[in-house]
């Protein structure tokens, strides 16, 4: 049986892949771009290392690469943990390290907000910042990588078959 979040997505697209399934603003996906584009972000969580039941905090607004991030994770086999844009910095911090979570994706102007928190992070190995990539730079602790890399892997996911006992 398929339970993950993602296949809904999968058997839409199959079956009405040029239905419109996402709109932000000015840009419309269709069942198949909105497919095509969470499952090469699957494919590049999983070679960031993310796997069958790893975290994956996103830390984003309202935009297409959420709704990505989300599918993207779920696709890859790990566990999204959707974190409240209108959180302080310090919760923020709190609740990535709480949960675990292996990769951070937010944006470029929130990761310079929550730098300093994520130093007492012990989970974090990756950071996937959306949007502006000059301000990835090397950190001590963690890998920064830009959304575009990741997303861009050109390789299709690996099939996880994730559990509900991966919780």
């Amino acid at each position: 049986m398929r339970s993950q979040l993602h296949h809904i997505l999968a058997e839409t697209a199959a079956w009405r892949p040029d239905g419109p399934a996402l709109t932000f603003k000015d840009t419309t996906l269709t069942y198949r771009e909105l497919w095509q584009r969470s499952a090469a972000m699957g494919a590049g969580l999983q070679g960031l290392g993310l796997g069958r039941g790893h975290r994956v905090a996103i830390y984003l607004d309202k935009r297409v690469e959420t709704v990505v991030s989300i599918l993207a994770t779920s696709i890859a086999g790990g566990v999204f943990v959707p974190v409240n844009p209108l959180l302080r910095s310090r919760q923020v911090g709190h609740i990535v390290d709480d949960c675990g979570a292996r990769i951070l994706v937010t944006s470029a102007d929130r990761f310079d907000q929550l730098e300093d928190q994520l130093a007492d992070c012990k989970t974090i190995e990756r950071v996937v910042l959306v949007g502006d990539g000059r301000r990835a730079r090397a950190a001590a602790r963690y890998e920064i990588v830009e959304w575009a890399a990741v997303a861009s892997s050109g390789v299709g996911p690996a099939e996880v078959r994730a559990l509900d006992l991966d919780m």
